[in-house]
């Protein structure tokens, strides 16, 4: 990878539509956490950062490292 490629993964706790929607867990893990690995395994990615407006979501980061 020559490039500098970093990924913003949008997460927002108060969505419109489905309250908490990237805490919806599935198979055992939250929903953002299948996002975090995708951009992992695509190898594109120099860096990956979650855009939030809650400080819940740094948990979920932490255990996808």
């Amino acid at each position: 990878m020559s490039k500098n490629n970093i990924a913003m993964i949008p997460a927002r706790i108060r969505s419109k539509i489905l309250k908490k929607k990237n805490l919806a867990i599935i198979n055992k893990q939250p929903l953002l956490y299948y996002t975090i690995e995708a951009a992992k395994k695509s190898n594109m990615l120099n860096e990956i950062y979650i855009n939030s407006d809650d400080d819940c979501f740094s948990k979920i980061q932490n255990k996808s490292n």
